[in-house]
């Protein structure tokens, strides 16, 4: 009898563990556009985050080369290439805009300037001196998205995606697995 006790008991715990593991889970889906950074899309699994709602973190890293415009006419020369630009933002998902099954959309842009304030500075950037326009030309991003409740700090889920510009699209969409 024991036996059974102990053997049922532990079925419980084991069936409580994986429950709490699939509420955790979350998954994002969205979509990114570049010139200005544009990042759309819902994430999954918020069931249960707090009454604060969900912090949705992103942090990305781009590379590609730098277009750099003449002071007068603004004609183009190729700068320096490749240079990679680090961005981070975060944005929240209020818990009264997360859906009793748990989904929450969120949008996170970031303008030209954000973008460009990040790059070095003119020669830096292959520029002859800081009076050039420069222009950022993505052609990679690393991406890395994390929800985390906004009341304690716990991390909900994160997923890294590897994302590849379209050109051949205006604006750069990116393809990202």
């Amino acid at each position: 009898m024991r036996k059974r006790w102990y053997v049922l008991v532990c079925m419980l715990l084991i069936a409580t563990m994986v429950v709490t593991t699939v509420i955790a889970a979350t998954n994002f889906r969205f979509t990114a556009t570049s010139a200005s950074l544009h990042i759309v899309g819902s994430a999954t699994g918020l069931q249960n985050t707090g009454i604060l709602g969900v912090d949705v973190l992103m942090n990305a890293t781009l590379r590609g080369t730098v277009l750099c415009g003449t002071p007068g006419n603004n004609n183009s020369a190729p700068g320096q290439g490749p240079i990679n630009v680090f961005l981070s933002s975060v944005t929240n998902i209020p818990q009264s805009a997360i859906t009793s099954n748990g989904r929450g959309d969120f949008a996170i842009h970031l303008s030209d300037a954000d973008l460009l304030s990040t790059l070095p500075p003119g020669p830096a950037s292959g520029c002859p001196n800081g009076n050039w326009v420069t222009q950022f030309i993505p052609d990679t991003m690393n991406l890395m998205l994390r929800a985390q409740r906004r009341d304690d700090g716990t991390v909900i889920g994160s997923q890294s995606y590897s994302c590849v510009a379209d050109h051949s699209q205006t604006p750069v969409r990116f393809d990202c697995h």
